[in-house]
């Protein structure tokens, strides 16, 4: 998406004719850097700058559902090697940067940011008789959704007009969004509360935020977490959502008293979310999140320094 904006010649291929890449970048996401790995002695001879585009930290916490499969195929290694390997890094925080540059110091900071201009993120908020409460997320989020464990109950006790809705299963038997479900609605006490969303593409699922009033994002604190985007709450701004987050990095670093309502502990939950049945109060905290955050994390914004960063490299 970003290099979708870019003034300079840019070209996105899906071929697997590595031998016949050249150029002057070469910008290759950590998804997909070891089918260019043999390639790269050959590219920096002909005097190409690669770069490998990081938004993890390569350690994952014992609990992260991807943790036997790192220690089975010894990928944080993998990782490792590959970050010196490349010319240059790209990241998307400060704090994942400066893990990075104890490395590779050829590291720049550029944030996961939103092209307001796209449909996908232009606001087209409905209207429910109930307060939405609302998560968004992928499959590796158990521990996180473990954080809301018995907040639906005791919700119940004193507030009875709200749903929760969780977003992005993917249809599978067994799948850990089942999982997601049965925290979100107690392990069946509340289930008439809980709706369920089929998941949706990179390109689409943005428009999850238009279904719901209040955004959930409960994140353990831990140095895996802590280095991530602030990308769930980016979102949140743009779309103008009240947002109720963990109070850990990378959030807290822009989480402020009037623009989102942080947690401690699973008690801030249910106090919070009973705080935003209050309507203009989320009107409010939607609208200063915006206020705040929207400059900042411009996709248009960021490519400016994307591109003196690439002039500066050729």
């Amino acid at each position: 998406m970003p290099h979708e904006l870019l003034n300079d010649e840019v070209v996105f291929t899906n071929s697997t004719l590595y031998q016949d890449l050249l150029g002057d970048i070469l910008f290759v996401s950590k998804a997909y850097f070891m089918a260019i790995m043999p390639e790269l002695a050959r590219l920096k001879k002909a005097g190409v700058k690669t770069i490998i585009d990081y938004d993890d930290y390569w350690v994952l916490p014992q609990d992260h559902i991807l943790y036997p499969h790192y220690k089975k195929n010894g990928t944080t290694k993998i990782l490792v090697d590959a970050l010196r390997e490349f010319d240059y890094v790209t990241t998307t925080t400060e704090l994942l940067q400066k893990e990075i540059r104890k490395i590779n110091p050829k590291c720049e900071v550029f944030e996961n940011a939103i092209n307001p201009v796209l449909e996908q993120f232009k606001p087209e908020p409905s209207k429910s008789d109930k307060v939405r409460f609302g998560w968004i997320g992928g499959h590796c989020h158990l521990p996180d959704i473990k954080l809301l464990e018995d907040t639906p109950e005791r919700l119940m006790a004193t507030e009875k007009n709200w749903e929760i809705y969780l977003f992005g299963h993917d249809g599978r038997k067994n799948s850990p969004y089942d999982r997601f479900a049965d925290i979100l609605c107690n392990h069946g006490k509340t289930l008439d509360h809980l709706k369920v969303f089929r998941m949706a593409s990179v390109e689409t699922y943005t428009r999850f935020y238009n279904l719901i009033d209040v955004c959930l994002v409960p994140l353990v604190d831990n140095k895996f977490n802590n280095l991530k985007s602030e990308l769930k709450m980016v979102e949140a701004a743009f779309y103008k959502k009240a947002l109720i987050v963990s109070n850990v990095y990378p959030y807290k670093k822009w989480a402020k008293a009037k623009n989102c309502l942080t947690c401690d502990n699973k008690t801030d939950w249910v106090k919070h979310m009973k705080r935003l049945m209050d309507k203009s109060l989320r009107e409010d905290l939607g609208n200063r999140l915006y206020e705040d955050l929207h400059e900042r994390f411009d996709l248009r914004i960021v490519n400016k320094r994307r591109e003196q960063f690439y002039e500066s490299i050729v």
